[in-house]
Formats: C-alpha cells, sequence, structure tokens
C-alpha cells in the first residue's frame, strides 16, 4: 500500500486509543476526587499525573509512589514514571506543567502487551524481549520529548502498533533500525504498524546537515523530493545537472571518506547515506569541443551528431533545423528502442536548443541540455505517443500532445522546466488495458517554475501525480469511467490548481494541496464520491483563496475527512455548503467530514460582536457543494519573514486540530509550545490587546518612534503605547479605517508566529 499523509488521522487514532479506556464516561472519578472534579484533561491540584487502568476509577500521582496501581507493575520516582514488569492496557495523562518521563522495560517478556496511551509525557522508553512476537502492542504516545520502542530479541517486531503525535515543537526523526524514514512537524502524528516496524523504533529531535550540489541537486529517499538539509544516516540520491557546454562526466568531486561504487562513477547520478556533517558534492565534466550548436541522438544503440552548419548543407528527410530547433521525424513502429537526446549550446551565443519529436517513440524517451521539447503525435496516426517513460531535463516548456491517443505509456518525469502541457485524447479508445485510456499511464512528477495543464477526453493521471514549486496547476478530463487523478495526488503550488472531470469523479485515491491560491474541484458522479472513493482516505488543502468542491451528481463530494487550513495570509474565512453559510470568520483549520469520524469543531471568531456560529458538526454527507472565502489580512510587514513561526501555523492549524474537540489536541500543542516559549508565569494573550502589551512589555516597554499614532479604540495608556509600538516593529497590523482591534480574538499559533517573529531565537 502506498504511504498516505497520516497527519490528521493519526491523531484521531490517537484520540480513539485513549478513549476506549478513559473518555466514555461523561464524569471520571478518583479515591480522593469528586466525580465532577475530574475530567479528561483536568489535573488537581499539586498532580504529577492522572493513570487510568479501568475508566471508572482513575488515580491521581502527585508524590513519589512505588505502587501505583497496587500489583507492583508501575512506580512514580523522581520525575519517572516506571516499571520493570508487563504493563497491561492503561492510560496516562501527564499534568502538561510537569515533565515527566516513561520508562518501561522487561528483560524477559512484552513490556506492554495491550494498548498503552501516554499524553503529555516528555521521554517515553519501551522495552521487551519476545522471541516470535512484538514487545509492545498498540502504543499511542503524544509526548514533547523522544520515544523509543524495541524488542531486544532479534527475531521479531518492537511493536504491533505505535502511534505518535509531536508535541516538541520542533521537527523529530522517525528511525526504524537507524534508517530514518519520515520527519513528524510539531503538532504531526505518524504510525507504524508491524509489518513496517522492525526490532527498533526511535523518534526524537535531531540536528540537521547541509548538502551542498554544485550544479546540481540532491533528492531524499524519504520523500522524493529536492533539499539542501538532511539527517544523519538518510539516504540521499544526486543528481548532477550536465553542462550545456559538456557531455561526458569526468569524475565526482566528493569529500574525504564519502567513496561511491564504479557504476555510480559513470553516471550523474550517485546515492549515499549522508554523514553526520555539512559536506559539499560536485562534479568534473569533460568539455565538449563544439564550434557551433549540436543535438547528440542516440537510437538503435547508435549516436548520430546533428548541428544547423550539417543539416543547411545536406538534405536530411528525417532530421530539420529552423529557428533554433532541431525537428526530428520518428515513424519507427518496429524496435522497442529508448531514444537519448542531449544538447549542445552554442558556443559563442550560449543558445541551448530546442527540440520536436514528430512521431511514435516505441521505447522511452531521455532529453537534457535542451530548451523546449515537444514531443507530438502526427495527424492520422493513433496509439501510444511514447510507449514507455518520458524524463526531462529542460530550461523551457515541455509539450507532448496526441490527438489519437494516450501520451505516455510509462511514469513522466520533468525536472527544471517553466510549463509542462500534456495533451492527450483517449475518448474512442478501445484498449483493454485501463492506464491506456489515460493521457499518463503511471506516475507523473513535476518540478516546473510555471504552469501544469494536463487534458484529457478520457482520464488524465493513471497513478499519483506529483507537483512541486509550479504556478497554475490544472488537470481537465471528460471520463465516465476514469478520473482525473486516479491515484495519490499531492500539489505544491503558489497559483491556482483546478481539477475537473465534466463526467466523472475527480479522485480516487487522498488529495494533498499545499501553499495554492484559489483551488477549484469539480465533477459528475453517480453514488461515488467527488474525491476519494476508499472510505479511510484523507485530504487536506491549505490555501489562500477561495476552494470550491462540486459535485454535479448524486455523489458526496469526499470520503471520510478533509482539512482545510487557512493560509498566514488569511485573517479569516466563511464557510457555505450548498449556498447556506456554516461558519462566519473562522481563523483556525478546521475539519470537514463526509459519515465517517464525524467530530464536532469549533473555529475562533477574529470579531469578537460576531454572533456564535450555529451548531454545526461539520458533516458533510449528502452535500453538493461546498464553498471556502477566505479575507486576506492587510499588509503585514512581521508575517512576510521566514522563521519558526509560519511553519507552527501550517501544521499546528492543520494537523493538531483533528481531535480537539474531544480531547484537546489543538490546546495541549500550543499549550506547550507557548509554556516553552513565553516569559514564566505569562498568561497566553487572547485578544490583539493582551498580545501586544505581553510583546512590548518583553522588549522592555520600548518608545515608539517619532509619529504619534492615536488609536480611537484603545483607552488604557500602556495598551496604546504597546499597540503603537508592535504596528511600527510590524509586528502586529492595524485595521484600515485607523483602529487596532484590541478587543479582536488571537489564535494561540499566531501568538507563537508572532513571538518567533519578535524574538527569533
Amino acid at each position: 500500500m502506498k504511504q498516505r499523509n497520516l497527519i490528521r488521522r493519526l491523531t484521531a487514532a490517537l484520540v480513539s486509543g485513549a478513549m476506549a479506556l478513559s473518555l466514555c464516561a461523561p464524569a471520571l472519578a478518583a479515591a480522593d476526587e469528586p466525580a465532577a472534579a475530574l475530567q479528561p484533561g483536568i489535573y488537581p491540584e499539586g498532580s504529577i499525573a492522572v493513570v487510568y487502568a479501568d475508566k471508572e476509577n482513575p488515580i491521581v500521582v502527585s508524590k513519589n509512589t512505588p505502587d501505583i496501581l497496587g500489583d507492583g507493575t508501575l512506580a512514580y520516582k523522581d520525575g519517572v514514571l516506571c516499571s520493570e514488569k508487563p504493563v497491561q492496557s492503561l492510560y496516562i495523562d501527564v499534568n502538561p506543567e510537569k515533565t515527566v518521563d516513561i520508562r518501561i522495560t522487561t528483560e524477559e517478556g512484552a513490556a506492554a502487551p495491550g494498548v498503552l496511551n501516554i499524553v503529555n509525557a516528555h521521554d517515553v522508553f519501551l522495552s521487551g524481549k519476545v522471541w516470535g512476537a512484538p514487545a509492545v502492542g498498540e502504543v499511542y504516545v503524544a509526548c514533547t520529548g523522544s520515544l523509543t520502542v524495541q524488542n531486544t530479541s532479534p527475531s521479531s517486531h518492537a511493536a504491533k502498533e505505535v502511534h505518535y503525535v509531536n508535541l516538541s515543537g520542533a521537527e523529530t526523526v522517525l528511525r526504524v533500525d537507524d534508517e530514518v524514514e519520515e520527519v513528524v512537524a510539531p503538532g504531526a502524528a505518524a504510525e507504524r504498524y508491524a509489518y513496517n516496524i522492525s526490532y527498533c523504533l526511535t523518534v526524537k529531535s535531531e540536528p540537521s546537515y547541509t548538502l551542498t550540489v554544485e550544479n546540481g541537486y540532491a533528492a531524499s529517499k524519504r520523500t522524493g523530493q529536492a533539499s539542501t538539509r538532511f539527517y544523519r544516516h538518510e539516504y540521499v540520491t544526486v543528481y548532477m545537472e550536465r553542462p550545456t557546454d559538456a557531455l561526458e562526466l569526468d569524475d565526482w568531486v566528493l569529500p574525504e571518506g564519502l567513496e561511491l561504487s564504479d557504476d555510480d562513477r559513470k553516471t550523474g547520478v550517485c546515492s549515499f547515506y549522508m554523514p553526520e556533517e555539512d559536506i559539499t558534492v560536485g562534479a568534473s565534466w569533460k568539455k565538449a569541443e563544439n564550434t557551433e550548436m549540436e543535438l547528440h541522438v542516440t537510437y538503435n544503440d547508435y549516436t548520430e551528431v546533428f548541428t544547423p552548419q550539417h543539416l543547411e548543407n545536406n538534405s536530411n528527410a528525417v532530421v530539420t533545423f529552423a529557428n533554433n530547433t532541431f525537428t526530428i521525424r520518428f515513424d519507427f513502429t518496429m524496435d522497442d528502442k529508448d531514444v537519448k537526446i542531449q544538447g549542445l549550446a552554442d558556443p559563442k551565443t550560449g543558445t541551448v536548443p530546442s527540440v520536436v519529436l514528430d512521431g511514435i517513440v516505441m521505447g522511452s524517451v531521455y532529453a537534457d541540455g535542451v530548451n523546449d521539447l515537444t514531443v507530438r503525435m502526427p495527424e492520422g496516426i493513433e496509439g501510444t505517443l511514447v510507449k514507455e517513460s518520458v524524463e526531462v531535463s529542460a530550461s523551457g516548456d515541455v509539450t507532448l500532445v496526441n490527438t489519437n491517443g494516450n501520451c505516455v505509456g510509462g511514469d513522466l518525469t520533468v525536472r527544471n522546466a517553466r510549463n509542462v502541457t500534456v495533451d492527450a485524447n483517449t475518448a474512442d479508445a478501445e484498449d483493454t488495458e485501463e492506464h491506456r485510456n489515460y493521457a499518463l499511464s503511471y506516475d507523473a512528477k513535476i518540478t516546473c517554475s510555471g504552469d501544469v495543464t494536463i487534458t484529457n477526453a478520457g482520464g488524465g493521471v493513471r497513478d499519483d501525480l506529483t507537483v512541486y514549486a509550479a504556478q497554475d496547476v490544472t488537470v481537465s478530463v471528460d471520463s465516465e469511467d476514469w478520473y482525473a487523478v486516479y491515484c495519490e495526488t499531492d500539489i505544491a503550488c503558489t497559483g491556482d490548481v483546478t481539477l475537473t472531470n465534466a463526467s466523472g469523479a475527480a479522485l480516487d485515491y487522498p488529495l494533498t494541496i499545499a501553499d495554492a491560491r484559489n483551488v477549484t474541484i469539480t465533477g459528475k458522479t453517480d453514488g461515488e464520491e467527488l474525491i476519494g472513493d476508499d472510505n479511510d482516505e484523507e485530504h487536506s488543502i491549505r490555501c489562500s483563496g477561495t476552494v470550491t468542491l462540486r459535485n454535479e451528481g448524486d455523489g458526496d463530494l469526499f470520503t471520510n475527512q478533509l482539512t482545510y487550513t487557512p493560509d498566514t495570509s488569511v485573517e479569516v474565512y466563511d464557510i457555505a455548503v450548498d449556498g447556506e453559510t456554516k461558519r462566519k470568520n473562522a481563523t483556525d483549520a478546521v475539519v470537514l467530514t463526509c459519515g465517517k469520524n464525524v467530530t464536532v469543531i469549533t473555529s475562533d471568531v477574529t470579531d469578537p460582536d460576531a454572533p456564535d456560529a450555529p451548531e454545526w458538526n461539520n458533516d458533510l454527507t449528502g452535500a453538493k457543494e461546498l464553498i471556502i472565502t477566505s479575507t486576506l489580512k492587510p499588509v503585514d510587514p512581521g508575517e512576510a519573514a521566514d522563521g519558526d513561526g509560519s511553519t507552527v501555523v501550517a501544521v499546528i492549524a492543520g494537523a493538531a486540530l483533528a481531535g480537539a474537540a474531544v480531547w484537546g489536541g489543538y490546546e495541549v500543542t500550543t499549550r506547550v509550545m507557548l509554556k516553552n516559549l513565553l516569559p514564566e508565569g505569562a498568561a497566553i494573550p487572547a485578544t490583539r490587546g493582551e498580545l501586544a502589551l505581553l510583546l512590548w512589555n518583553a522588549a522592555g516597554r520600548p518608545e515608539a518612534g517619532a509619529v504619534v499614532t492615536v488609536y480611537p479604540d484603545i483607552t488604557d495608556a500602556d495598551q496604546q503605547a504597546a499597540a503603537r509600538w508592535c504596528t511600527e516593529q510590524g509586528l502586529l497590523t492595524a485595521r484600515s479605517d485607523g483602529t487596532f482591534a484590541p478587543d479582536g480574538r488571537v489564535p494561540k499559533w499566531r501568538v507563537i508566529e508572532v513571538w518567533n517573529h519578535a524574538f527569533a531565537k
């Protein structure tokens, strides 16, 4: 099964796991506590933790206790809840004002064979020794420090299930047997099951290291995305960009101690495990001795070189040249051979050649050192344009066009391009193979600076669609039987995202959109959902503009759960369902459901005078249209700065809120982070005025600038001075009407963001 985006679902899983033990009763009671006094998330004065062996009899731990449960299995001593015997099913709720480690170890047998729920702990260490079975059963952990789950027997898994929520306030690295598997953002969650857990699983904060690639880039096996920061022993693949004045790699330039295989040294791609230090990787190339623009074409194991001068002096029916473009006619239908194209720039002008391939390619297409690349099917020919994969590194546009079939029979990989266009027509396809009815038969991975456009009268992308760093992204299809994107859709872009199927469903698997402007997803289904066909799937959208989901058929909008997170530029947003407004002036992320895991989520309301939001359980079952309309903040220079705050916003608002109403995940996460950020004893500000005062006092009550601004809606002198200083520093903004709105609500994530900007570490 493909890796899913698990952040929201796993937070809910943690909640539900805890609920099984402790949250089923309306009130819980300890021997010395009245029932009404001990609600979930409420800690009696002086308490260190509350331990639930069953839902009726919670035990309040307030001091060193040698035997908490009365069976000799669990003790508390000097900041550690510990046991050297197997612990059965428990729910341990640590007071977030305390720093408590949990250590359960057994030299023989399982450490925790049942269900173990741990909330607000610091370091958690679970270790057992079991032959042929997990040392831990199901464990749900939300902690501020590290997590270790291990089986000291090398013959079995560490655990049956591990569900983890990061409350540390920093990224944590999840390792399985020391291999980097996942990086978990603050407030986010991760899960692993027995089949992907070996003898040891660890999660902890770690330093990352810089990998500098000269004339290339590095990608993590974990994410598949380019990056410059990696963790110790993370598996990295380096892709060198071939210079347009060279064809052949001479040798790699590597730091001392980093060795490559002989095979890696022959190509412009190498892989290794990241060392525990910053490193630089490069390569030297054998400079070509061309005197004009050249195009090297390898086909049928033979390489031919074409130049403008040669083609001008020699008639060639297969290759022509005009306007810095080589046009190659490929109408071969018998040989399953690959086509490799390498361009060399004109040494006098630096002009890079463009290439047009006219006709069917029965193998794969590889191209680099080109400006524009166009692959097109001639009129009157039917079939797949490129039978196998297409891999392109281009500085210009990449265009694939087939008016009588699909475009790519394998994977499509595009790097460093400007615009990417795929235009297919499989409307009349009679091919019994499903993938032939899609414009792209398998995965599409696209990195570009411009627009991505995929159109077809049949389906769009048969497998995963991954788009990175683009502007607008459009997938438009018209098919009752096929999807715009069949498998996972993961898009990061700065423009609009439009996914449309005029006659059917848009997506069958999870959707993740980040950093977009407007998002529009439309379709027409008969009983099927617009987005997702598996009821366990979850979807997420983070954007700054309008979100529109519309199903013109009788099916639902999506499966299970959709989390919408406003971009940090959004001040408030409204939610309308089938034309009826359900939320006004919301600020925090919201989890919307379709008949599954329905949870009441109450969003913050910015306007203190706004009426309370109507009672609504966020269940969109039966709805045909969802529109989320945002209002952007006034220009705020402080929000443009890169810092810890922007990351916090995206993660906390979008991830931790999934279980907030039931368990307080959002509250727990933000409270813990603010405790570590704010001055000791400082109250968490709830309004703009309180936040301004906190910032001003923390800065030493500085004088404002020469320009005296008076906010008519502030009567307190200190608050007036604080507001004036904060706006001058770009930390907060005044309203367009000249007021400050000191009573306007400030969500906790915004407090974290502004504080990190004002007092960056």
